[in-house]
């Protein structure tokens, strides 16, 4: 059934009839029925359309595999060949095996830079407790503030220095 879009012709090999558009008249193509190539004549008069110009060379010949189907329309499942699912798989695990290291590298130096922060931060944690209850005013350490404390602790009321 030919639209107001394409004229219809018949396969000179196998007789099936194809419906074709006025722009692909003089190219080679293939018949979707046998596969034979054949050459597409110029459209009859009254189909509206953009024939090839007179001495124009010809387009090379589609396959039927690629030609467009009814509507103008292209099955994609046609066009797939037998190899294209197993290196579709092929490319999906090297993707992945490129990935997973990445992934894992940049998640590494992430945690390798949290575990640096939190190490130099329990270091410098560590380091303030020891200076701060690392001296201790007593009768050895320090008499002389130790004899202050002591004095004003008396003068307050208090029998023994605080201890803190």
């Amino acid at each position: 059934m030919a639209t107001d879009q394409t004229f219809q012709i018949k396969c000179p090999s196998c007789g099936a009839t194809l419906n074709v558009k006025p722009e692909w008249a003089g190219r080679e193509a293939e018949c979707t029925s046998c596969g034979k190539a054949l050459t597409i004549p110029s459209p009859p008069a009254g189909v509206p359309g953009v024939p090839a110009a007179p001495g124009a060379p010809a387009a090379p010949a589609v396959p039927a595999q690629y030609a467009p189907g009814e509507g103008g329309a292209i099955d994609l499942a046609r066009m797939k060949t037998s190899g294209e699912t197993t290196l579709r798989v092929v490319c999906l695990i090297f993707a992945i095996l490129i990935y997973i290291p990445l992934v894992i590298s940049c998640l590494g130096i992430i945690y390798l830079g949290s575990f640096m922060l939190f190490s130099y931060l329990g270091l410098a944690f560590m380091m303030a407790h020891v200076r701060g209850n690392g001296i201790k005013v007593g009768p050895d350490q320090l008499p002389e503030v130790y004899e202050s404390a002591r004095l004003a602790a008396a003068a307050m009321g208090l029998a023994d220095v605080p201890d803190g």
